[in-house]
């Protein structure tokens, strides 16, 4: 069966169940959504393969999934989808709202909240510089000051890595 016509079944026996969601067109949130509510065995091969997860070890994926239209999460919303109820110091201390949107969120059996963040080629890593206020940026700088220093290389908030070294610092800052 091609992937295409496995897609097409897929969303027919979504709707017949009265769950009324489309997976993305394209790209790596198509296919993450695919992944996680339809090919999770894929998926836990990949997060195996890649030293993410020991062997034995399953996720329970929080998000996206079909039935809560492939909703991604931000802030204390993602950190609840993930289980994490109280951090040592409150989110807002250390990072401004508005923080990263994650593309997939489980909890792994082992207890370990997993943020994943999906790309589908490497120009798709890169991204522009911040649009943060001067507020918000100052805060964000501080916490990759403080919480950054032992980070090699070094997150900053210019350049294209700018979208993965802040998902980077801001798991460092919520340990």
């Amino acid at each position: 069966m091609k992937c295409s016509q496995w897609i097409e079944k897929s969303l027919r026996s979504s709707s017949e169940e009265g769950i009324v969601a489309k997976f993305a067109g394209k790209g790596s949130q198509k296919w993450l959504q695919i992944a996680v509510n339809e090919k999770q065995e894929l998926l836990m091969g990949a997060l195996r393969r890649s030293g993410a997860i020991p062997q034995g070890v399953s996720v329970t994926w929080k998000s996206p999934l079909v039935e809560d239209s492939f909703q991604e999460y931000r802030d204390s919303v993602a950190l609840e989808k993930a289980g994490i109820r109280q951090l040592k110091v409150p989110l807002k201390s250390f990072w401004p709202p508005r923080g990263p949107v994650w593309d997939a969120i489980g909890v792994n059996s082992m207890g370990h909240a997993m943020f994943v963040e999906a790309k589908a080629h490497i120009p798709e890593a890169a991204s522009p510089e911040t649009k943060a206020s001067p507020v918000s940026r100052k805060l964000i700088e501080q916490s990759l000051t403080r919480r950054g220093a032992t980070m090699r290389p070094k997150p900053a908030l210019t350049g294209e890595s700018i979208s993965i070294s802040t998902r980077i610092a801001w798991l460092i800052s919520t340990s």
